[in-house]
């Protein structure tokens, strides 16, 4: 669905889920009903958006044509009444006042553009880089904040397991144990969460501390761990098993997605040429 929420990675449908229009399949197959079509499917509605900004190339290629065309107007019956009443010759008058105004038209004004531009694809096309649409060139020049997300781009995309703790933030091979054998399918008692500790958490009503249940009163609390972990710009899951009383917290997993060996110098190009980073989360 990377055409419609920019997101690259796979998503798993199942009966019942909704299949959007502009979406790739990876893999399987199944028939659906289709429930709607053209400007009313998600997609659809994005169009008239994306198509309404005009690159500023066009907008800056028409305003000059524009001033052109202003001061044509304005010029070409300057120099009509100025010959006709100094030589008294309406025709050359005329004549002289129509070469005028093929003059001021820059005929060759888009070949030289479009020459620089092709200048530029090329240029463009030995760094790697495939340009879909020639005029978005003057859009990519004139960038001064880059939006970017993190995992894939400033990172490897690789998350390496660095931590595995109780809610104390104590190192809990029972942690481990349990979010190795749910991972792969393998429960080793019951059934064991891992996910998202915001999903995960609140269906949590207990959590393990020193092999005995405690209820869990301050869900913030629970959270100090997980905060201290994110700030250290880890990604954190939680580990839950299901008891009589719902499922009990037991502690998180930790991953370390390392940066790209790319990233630090390709941040400071941007900053060399004035271009400000913002990391979308």
């Amino acid at each position: 669905e990377s055409r419609i929420t920019g997101e690259s990675g796979a998503i798993e449908k199942r009966v019942g889920d909704l299949v959007f229009a502009g979406s790739f399949i990876l893999a399987g197959s199944g028939e659906g009903e289709v429930v709607a079509v053209g400007g009313a499917t998600a997609y659809g509605r994005l169009l008239p958006r994306i198509d309404a900004k005009k690159p500023s190339f066009d907008s800056g290629a028409g305003a000059i044509a524009l001033v052109l065309a202003q001061f044509m107007v304005v010029l070409v019956p300057v120099v009509f009444a100025a010959v006709s009443a100094t030589r008294g010759n309406l025709m050359a008058a005329f004549l002289f006042a129509l070469s005028v105004a093929v003059g001021l038209t820059p005929e060759l004004l888009p070949l030289v553009i479009n020459a620089c531009l092709a200048k530029g694809v090329r240029a463009m096309g030995r760094r790697e880089t495939i340009v879909r649409n020639i005029r978005a060139q003057q859009d990519l020049g004139s960038v001064d904040v880059l939006c970017i997300d993190k995992t894939g781009t400033l990172t490897s995309g690789t998350p390496v397991l660095e931590y595995y703790l109780d809610i104390l933030g104590r190192e809990s091979r029972r942690t481990l144990t349990l979010g190795e054998s749910a991972l792969r399918g393998e429960a080793a008692e019951g059934t064991v969460l891992v996910g998202r500790v915001e999903e995960v958490l609140p269906l949590c009503s207990f959590a393990e501390l020193k092999d005995e249940l405690v209820p869990i009163t301050d869900r913030k609390e629970a959270r100090r761990v997980v905060d201290e972990l994110d700030e250290d710009g880890l990604r954190v899951k939680a580990v839950a098993v299901a008891g009589e009383n719902g499922y009990v917290l037991v502690g998180y997993l930790a991953y370390f997605d390392a940066p790209k060996k790319s990233a630090r110098s390709a941040l400071e190009k941007l900053g060399a040429l004035n271009v400000s980073t913002k990391v979308l989360t």
